[in-house]
């Protein structure tokens, strides 16, 4: 919204951001759900199922203050890939992949039922629909939000080396991965919309930051079984720590984040699941045991000989290893290959 966009343009171009601030008293109040659509060289502001058409000298500031600020522009539209694909052709940066979230979703419905290889279709297949609308849309992947269950509910029945692997495999998509707070330390909230968005558990004493709960928000009875964010830092099991190690290897290679996907077929066989990622001159594999079985599976890297093991993840103790054409991948272990050159 163009409440949001102010907000950030306040503090790296005011001027631009007063800008704004008049064509939104002029023009239109603007809720959460309303967005911009490009159709036939004109603009429309989209009210709920309405629609109404800006007036030329509005979007042409609004795009002034767009390309000035750099911004990046995020939205919802929780309909089926038909619509999305309309959005993305309005030329959005993202829209949330709510095909691929909850305990409904794409990833965890497809975990469950030792899937992996179908995931990577499905993604693969929703990628192609939307950079064709939008070539340079970036995928937006997330397990749950502000105005649904936490994941952790969902997730809580299968234990906590599921809840950190789905974790993982979403945030290893290509796009940018939302983590809606508390997910790294496991928080859980239900019920109604206040107590899904209880404040961040830092610490037992609920004191040094933690915010008031909002109005009519319920906390759990039984607590945050997994811990505060306090308790969890120096714990290397805790699922915050899974989550940090999740993170730097993104971080750290950039082309998982960027890089077009493709199923490594060679590689998709029983409980796993491999995927080939290519952005520029990068490559990279990445390959998952999404079975539970404590035996861990072994993967023959015969025809991956010139490929090597530069990270891992584990949801345990166990370690994901590479000797020789061998790679050892325990329950819910994930191990990425690159090419020795």
């Amino acid at each position: 919204t163009v409440v949001t966009l102010l907000r950030l343009l306040d503090h790296v171009q005011p001027v631009v951001a007063r800008i704004v601030q008049g064509l939104y008293e002029l023009e239109v109040t603007l809720r959460p759900r309303d967005a911009y659509l490009r159709d036939r060289g004109r603009v429309y502001l989209l009210l709920g199922r309405r629609e109404r058409l800006l007036h030329a000298e509005v979007v042409c500031l609004l795009e002034v203050v767009l390309r000035i600020a750099e911004v990046y522009l995020v939205g919802e539209e929780w309909s089926d890939d038909a619509e999305i694909v309309d959005k993305y052709a309005s030329g959005i940066d993202s829209l949330f992949a709510f095909r691929f979230a909850q305990s409904s979703g794409e990833i965890v419905q497809s975990m469950s039922m030792n899937k992996g290889a179908a995931l990577i279709k499905k993604f693969v297949s929703y990628d192609k629909k939307m950079s064709e609308a939008n070539p340079e849309y970036i995928n937006a992947v997330f397990l749950s939000n502000h105005d649904q269950v936490r994941i952790a509910n969902a997730l809580e029945s299968k234990g906590l080396d599921y809840e950190k692997f789905a974790a993982s495999v979403y945030m290893l998509f290509p796009g940018n991965s939302f983590t809606y707070y508390g997910e790294e330390i496991g928080m859980i909230g239900a019920g109604n919309d206040p107590s899904k968005r209880a404040p961040m558990y830092w610490n037992a004493d609920r004191d040094n930051g933690t915010t008031m709960l909002p109005p009519g928000c319920v906390l759990p009875d039984m607590g945050y079984t997994l811990g505060s964010y306090e308790e969890q830092k120096n714990d290397a099991g805790s699922i915050y720590n899974y989550y940090r190690e999740a993170i730097a290897i993104r971080n750290g290679l950039p082309v998982i984040a960027r890089g077009k996907s493709v199923p490594e077929d060679t590689l998709n066989v029983a409980c796993v699941t491999a995927v080939r990622k290519t952005w520029n001159d990068q490559q990279c594999i990445i390959i998952m045991n999404i079975d539970d079985d404590e035996a861990g599976t072994t993967v023959d890297l015969s025809s991956y000989s010139d490929w090597k093991l530069v990270a891992s993840l584990s949801v345990s103790e166990q370690t994901v290893s590479q000797e020789g054409n061998s790679l050892k991948l325990p329950a819910y272990g994930i191990a990425i290959l690159v090419p020795h050159n």
